[in-house]
């Protein structure tokens, strides 16, 4: 029973989300701002993100990632409202320490 009612439940969302959804342009870009706050030559943390960052590139090749490393905390705010302005579709914070900052701007720009 459950499961017919999750196929009823899915059969009328699915007409409304394709509808509120805008039309993507393949030919368009995607524009991915990675703020790191070490090098990716760490070994670690960063390189993983650098790692994710060009598997993503490969696999999306309309993809075009800018990176900025060894952001200083006091320049993550700056940072992160200067990509966002310059019309950049996704800025992604490596780290917990770019929250408050995203917590800042995220109304600013959705």
């Amino acid at each position: 029973m459950k499961r017919f009612l999750l196929l009823v439940l899915a059969a009328l969302i699915a007409p409304v989300i394709a509808l509120a959804q805008p039309a993507a342009d393949p030919k368009r870009s995607l524009r991915v701002a990675l703020l790191l706050p070490g090098p990716i030559t760490d070994g670690t943390f960063n390189s993983a993100a650098d790692r994710g960052i060009k598997a993503a590139e490969a696999k999306y090749p309309n993809i075009r990632v800018t990176k900025q490393e060894n952001i200083a905390l006091a320049q993550v705010e700056q940072a992160m409202r200067s990509y966002a302005r310059d019309g950049f579709d996704v800025v992604i914070g490596h780290g917990f320490q770019f929250a408050e900052a995203a917590g800042k701007i995220h109304k600013q720009f959705p």
